[in-house]
């Protein structure tokens, strides 16, 4: 009777939809966890209320960078073009979400892309570099 090699084929890996399913539900529970929490420092006074728009920046940059950093780790295959659907459609849900609810002007959509996109691809950056080889040393 012949063994096979008991290897597991992917281990720990998703397929690139659900990576950047899951990917998309981190970036919308961080957005919401830290857009009330700068809701809060700005009702409180503790943030004046002038700097709402840059924090919403920094909480979509944050949930971004969190959300394709989860999704490159997650891929199995096709880590570029699976990081940064997740990062556009992350990007098309927060621009229909402030054209809808908040009613914002659409030239103010470079302020929600922007940082969209630079973490998207920082996180595409760093999942995606290869570990070093540590040499094996003889005791």
């Amino acid at each position: 009777m012949k063994k096979t090699g008991g290897k597991k084929t992917g281990a720990g890996k998703t397929t690139p939809v659900t990576a950047a399913l899951k990917g998309l539900g981190v970036c919308a529970l961080l957005t919401i966890l830290m857009c009330a929490l700068s809701a809060m420092l700005i009702v409180k006074g503790i943030l004046p209320q002038e700097l709402d728009a840059a924090a919403g920046s920094i909480a979509a940059a944050i949930a971004s960078f969190s959300g394709a950093l989860l999704t490159t780790k997650q891929a199995k295959n096709k880590k570029m073009i699976c990081t940064l659907g997740m990062s556009l459609a992350y990007a098309l849900m927060l621009l229909l979400g402030n054209l809808l609810f908040i009613e914002a002007s659409p030239a103010g959509a470079l302020r929600i892309v922007l940082p969209v996109a630079v973490a998207g691809v920082l996180a595409l950056l760093i999942g995606n570099r290869k570990q070093p080889k540590h040499s094996s040393r003889r005791k």
